[in-house]
């Protein structure tokens, strides 16, 4: 068996044998041989442990003793250790958005519930009770959360009394309906709504208002606050398309015709080709240069291919425009609204044609924000 760098594996002995007779005996019966040492009284050579039938050990050699006396041990000792960490909190850490003489203060107060051990600390006591300890310290405007993740007691604190300022603008009252139709949603941000789902609204009234009435009569009280929101409805919209029934586009023919050049330095010379007979065409050219290789062109070829271009007369199909509304109507509603909206329903209305120009009518249904 050839065990190359696997060999470590293979538990082996020392064996000392007292003359080169008693080595060449133990080759003959298949034993292998790892490494020969001569010594005073002969020779210690190491062999495997079950091919030992001669001679004296003086020793043994496997991997598998400091195994079973040290690594396996300490796998076992840290595996457990692993298996500990994730169910004994060792440490906690502070988060949230207090000043640092506060964190230093509820470092104080979070220790009494660690007990020190070397460089561990383990936690002992409740979760509820260090809420309550630290909620204490800072009366009512603090809100605290304590979560255990893995071996680490997270701690969450915030001042809530601490508040981003609004960016300042003009603060508005009421929102009105810049469109007619009917409410389908109502996202109110402040104020008081006015309107309902399914509501039919008109152009110009009133969606979200910063007023309530008194109770005495039409007399209002102002609220508090601005009016903010977004009021969806579904907004009908008439739209025209309108197209040419004939067009002309310029295109390029069948006929082609092809020219071959020659090339010497700046000069060019026609080897091939008759005259292009076209008046107005495309061309297409290409060059061989045999000596590319070089990165040099002192002479090159190039042939040249002329396409004809004519006027030709194309006719809108009606139908093939109808099958395209729904992306026409998109396009020119989206050239007359500034906000994002959703194309509910098209239906055809009429069709016009006059003068060579075709007109198609479309009662469209928009879903989109009124509030303005």
């Amino acid at each position: 068996m050839n065990n190359g760098w696997l060999q470590f594996l293979i538990p082996k002995v020392h064996v000392q044998v007292d003359s080169l007779a008693e080595l060449s005996q133990i080759k003959a019966e298949k034993g292998r041989i790892y490494r020969l040492k001569r010594v005073e009284d002969g020779y210690v050579i190491t062999i495997r442990r079950d091919s030992v039938n001669q001679g004296s050990i003086v020793g043994r050699q496997s991997i598998y003793r400091s195994l079973t006396r040290f690594v396996l041990p300490v796998a076992f000792v840290w595996t457990m250790l692993l298996v500990a960490i994730q169910f004994v909190t060792l440490d906690y850490e502070i988060r949230g958005n207090l000043v640092h003489e506060d964190v230093e203060m509820v470092h104080e107060l979070i220790d009494a519930y660690f007990m020190r051990m070397g460089t561990f600390a383990f936690f002992h006591g409740s979760e509820e009770a260090l809420i309550e300890t630290v909620a204490t310290a800072f009366h009512d405007y603090i809100w605290v959360d304590v979560q255990v993740v893995g071996s680490l007691l997270v701690i969450n604190i915030f001042d809530t009394q601490v508040t981003e300022k609004a960016e300042a603008g003009p603060a508005i009252d009421t929102l009105y309906a810049r469109a007619s139709g009917v409410v389908t949603k109502v996202d109110a941000k402040g104020c008081r709504v006015l309107v309902e789902i399914d509501q039919v609204v008109h152009q110009g009234d009133p969606l979200i208002t910063c007023y309530t009435p008194t109770g005495f009569g039409t007399e209002v009280a102002p609220i508090e606050g601005a009016a903010a929101g977004s009021v969806y409805a579904h907004v009908w919209y008439e739209v025209a398309i309108t197209f040419p029934r004939e067009y002309g586009v310029r295109m390029v023919t069948g006929s082609s015709r092809s020219h071959l050049f020659l090339n010497v330095g700046a000069h060019r010379l026609k080897v091939w080709g008759a005259e292009v007979p076209y008046e107005v065409f495309d061309t297409r050219n290409q060059v061989f240069n045999p000596l590319e290789l070089f990165k040099v062109a002192p002479i090159t070829l190039e042939r040249v291919h002329y396409y004809e271009k004519s006027d030709i007369i194309l006719r809108n199909e009606v139908e093939m425009i109808r099958k395209r509304a729904d992306d026409l109507v998109k396009a020119q509603l989206s050239d007359l609204m500034l906000e994002a909206f959703e194309l509910v329903d098209l239906h055809f209305l009429s069709l016009e044609e006059q003068e060579g120009m075709v007109k198609m009518i479309y009662h469209a249904t928009v879903n989109e924000d009124i509030a303005n």
